[in-house]
């Protein structure tokens, strides 16, 4: 169980994330609608290999949002720090993971939106949407970032002992 100071930091943390979090959306859906008011709602069937592509680079890009997060390496707190200094230094992994994923979310529903936005193609559209609404599925929610931070001190506290009882 977390003390309550390194609670309240982490309540802090968050805020911060979900600002991040809320202007990646906000910029895709922008763009959206900019795109849906110029093009009138037109939308047209695949018409070449450019439409394929992009929505292809939207499903890679949806993939890499959930891959690439997982093979950055966590930050590891000191030892000797208290508890809310090494809470903070695992909240800041959790955000970095969270900015790489919703950036590459955003990213893919942007490239869709961008050919959309050129040629009214309606599968560019719809893989944008699908995006965007993972993209808001990836809303930091407190109880997950506790139970991430709390899962990764008992997890140093575990190596701490293991390697004191192997003296």
């Amino acid at each position: 169980m977390l003390a309550d100071a390194t609670v309240a930091r982490l309540d802090q943390q968050l805020v911060l994330m979900r600002i991040i979090h809320f202007a990646l959306a906000l910029g895709v859906l922008g763009f959206a609608v900019v795109s849906l008011v110029l093009a009138g709602g037109e939308l047209k069937r695949v018409s070449g290999p450019m439409d394929w592509m992009m929505a292809g680079t939207g499903v890679a890009f949806g993939l890499a949002s959930w891959i690439v997060p997982r093979l950055i390496p966590l930050p590891r707190p000191t030892a000797d720090a208290d508890e809310t200094k090494q809470a903070l230094a695992i909240a800041g992994g959790f955000q970095t993971a969270l900015i790489l994923s919703c950036a590459m979310l955003e990213g893919g529903a942007f490239a869709n939106l961008s050919r959309y936005f050129t040629d009214h193609i309606a599968l560019n559209l719809a893989v944008a949407g699908a995006l965007w609404l993972i993209l808001l599925l990836h809303f930091p929610r407190r109880g997950a970032l506790l139970d991430h931070v709390e899962r990764r001190l008992r997890e140093l506290r575990e190596e701490q002992a293991l390697a004191a009882a192997g003296r």
